[in-house]
């Protein structure tokens, strides 16, 4: 069994004493004590904790605590100890964004979500140990740029092949598990037999690297880069062949391409960043680790639909951020709540 859950009071006294000369001399509070009556680091943790990590609703979490504690807490209440969350993190938001900015390989997502009837972007950024989140209005460059991470970063950067990824001068890395969903649909709905070609060489290239990492080989062999890369370039090939450019239907702008050739240039024009995995083993395969980090923030649109207002989309990519880069490093998510709110929040490494 458990204890039984209660809570307590601490009550502090100030006295004030006087000299005999005349001074006054006043004692001073504890550190965090500014109110005559307030709820202490431990329960404003769980508030938090139970709102960004678990994606209860306000309500539910008042609930709860009442339940469990025996002592009615308000929502403003919990709002209050989101925000002053969000305060004390503003240095660790600093530090993640710097870190990301200087690894040598990072992931990069977005994805739409509502605050409340307008339709805004929430961007991620993250490596194997860090996560930031940002909402925005705008998806592409404006966004990128105001976030601050993309345009001083030299690493490499994957991604889903979004265009304004491409505007960075630094390395790129394209999703294959994008490519591999696409070659299906291409196959299956258009009948296009150099798509399912090219989806059996990328699982191919994917199982010879992953072999040979598992057998502590760094690299590919000359002979097997050269080979692959011919049987890659022949499969583009084909599909062309198969999908020759259509007659221009306006005197202006691009002609009408059809999924499959818009394919086979992207898979062309962006060869190198496709395969990169097959040259460098450092190079995932996929951009899996952003859809991870986005996955939990989609569970919180589920359950509660939109952000109410631009502030609270900010302090929930806030505080999900320490919480999501909190658990990638193993750390006790509650605890590490509570050490933010007393002023002690976990700052990760430098990259």
């Amino acid at each position: 069994d458990i204890p039984k859950p209660e809570m307590f009071v601490t009550e502090h006294r100030v006295e004030i004493k006087s000299c005999p000369c005349g001074h006054e001399s006043r004692g001073v509070f504890p550190k965090g004590v500014v109110s005559s009556a307030q709820y202490g680091p431990r329960v404003q943790s769980l508030g938090v904790y139970l709102t960004n990590y678990q994606l209860l609703p306000l309500k539910r979490v008042a609930e709860l605590m009442g339940d469990v504690y025996g002592q009615a807490i308000s929502e403003g209440a919990l709002v209050r100890a989101n925000g002053l969350c969000h305060e004390a993190l503003s240095a660790f938001e600093d530090t993640v964004k710097e870190a990301i900015g200087k690894a040598p390989l990072a992931h990069f997502d977005e994805t739409g979500h509502y605050v409340g009837k307008v339709r805004q972007w929430l961007h991620v950024s993250g490596t194997e140990r860090l996560t930031h989140y940002a909402s925005h209005p705008k998806r592409g460059t404006l966004a990128m740029d105001a976030i601050g991470i993309l345009p001083g970063f030299t690493g490499r950067a994957m991604h889903d092949g979004w265009a304004s990824y491409f505007g960075y001068g630094c390395r790129h890395g394209l999703c294959n598990a994008h490519h591999l969903r696409e070659l299906t649909f291409l196959h299956e709905e258009h009948g296009q037999k150099w798509a399912i070609r090219m989806h059996r060489l990328l699982l191919r290239m994917h199982i010879a690297v992953e072999d040979r990492k598992n057998r502590g080989i760094l690299r590919l062999s000359p002979g097997s880069l050269r080979k692959f890369f011919r049987r890659y370039d022949r499969i583009i090939e084909m599909g062309y062949k198969a999908n020759p450019q259509g007659p221009r239907k306006h005197t202006r702008g691009r002609s009408w391409q059809g999924p499959a050739r818009n394919m086979l240039n992207r898979l062309s024009r962006h060869k190198e960043e496709t395969l990169a995995f097959l040259r460098d083993f450092t190079v995932p395969f996929t951009n899996n680790l952003a859809e991870r980090d986005i996955r939990m923030v989609k569970v919180q649109q589920k359950i509660s639909g939109c952000f109410r207002t631009q502030r609270g989309a900010q302090i929930f990519c806030r505080i999900r951020s320490y919480i999501s880069t909190v658990r990638k490093n193993s750390l006790n998510t509650l605890r590490a709540i509570q050490n933010a709110l007393t002023g002690q929040p976990f700052m990760p490494e430098p990259a």
